[in-house]
């Protein structure tokens, strides 16, 4: 029974690969060449020069890192979406649930979409370092600390994004999705500026309404990026923000598991 199912499993993740393979050369183009030079200039040369001329260097690594978790967020909701449509049309999900259980299904997409957004993303920094050279600081850059963090950050948004998927009961709800609650736990996550800069900014009103920050996961995707780039104890360790991004996987995928079931009503 377990060979069978890890057959299914392997023939499952080769099939998803099939169907991505055959717009492969748009996702390199745009993800993991066009965009990064993009925002390498945007973020990562002109803002900070603008608005910190005093230490543009540095800024730009910190600024950069916002658009690094952009891209993992909208290329896992590109792999997650057809999971919804599928499910609000033409329920093919059904068929491969009665080959492979629901469960291990879930967790082939999940298998699935953290290795094609890590693979076309990792990219990003060689080449952001290639573009901007000197003008990019990265004085605590860990290469493996690096990649450790944004591949657990493509595990956790592709689960996010998979359990978004299975509460979600039609298309037109997707706006609310993104407006709602994506963008709002992105701004307050560190994507414009740090985790301990927006901490301060909240301490200033309330004297422990800062501390929520540490409950919105996206932080843990930020603040690990930048100490994985720019090192300091101004960040949270990357070991700990992995550690946080793996337990949010875990629950998340519970919760997913749920919503799927009631929307499949297997046995």
């Amino acid at each position: 029974m377990i060979l069978k199912n890890a057959r299914v499993f392997i023939s499952f993740l080769w099939r998803d690969w099939h169907c991505k393979r055959k717009h492969l050369g748009q996702w390199i183009i745009n993800f993991t060449l066009l965009y990064p030079a993009l925002y390498c200039f945007c973020f990562g040369y002109v803002k900070p020069r603008i608005l910190f001329p005093n230490n543009p260097d540095t800024m730009s690594t910190i600024l950069l890192m916002g658009p690094v978790f952009l891209m993992v967020l909208i290329v896992t909701f590109d792999l997650s979406l057809d999971l919804l449509l599928d499910l609000d049309e033409d329920r093919f999900t059904e068929y491969q649930t009665l080959i492979l259980s629901p469960r291990l299904y879930l967790l082939e997409r999940l298998t699935f979409s953290t290795l094609f957004t890590f693979g076309i993303t990792a990219p990003f920094m060689p080449i952001a370092k290639f573009i901007l050279g000197s003008h990019l600081a990265t004085p605590g850059l860990s290469w493996p600390q690096y990649f450790l963090i944004l591949f657990t950050s493509s595990l956790a948004c592709s689960a996010y994004h998979i359990c978004a998927m299975c509460i979600l009961t039609k298309s037109s709800q997707l706006m609310s999705l993104w407006t709602r609650i994506t963008f709002i736990f992105s701004t307050f996550g560190g994507f414009w500026v740090p985790r301990a800069v927006l901490m301060s900014f909240i301490a200033e009103y309330s004297s422990w309404a800062h501390y929520l920050v540490f409950i919105n996961p996206f932080v843990y995707i930020t603040d690990g990026l930048r100490g994985a780039t720019i090192g300091g104890s101004g960040f949270i360790s990357p070991l700990l923000c992995a550690l946080v991004l793996v337990g949010f996987t875990v629950i998340t995928m519970l919760f997913a598991a749920f919503f799927f079931k009631r929307k499949l009503d297997h046995v």
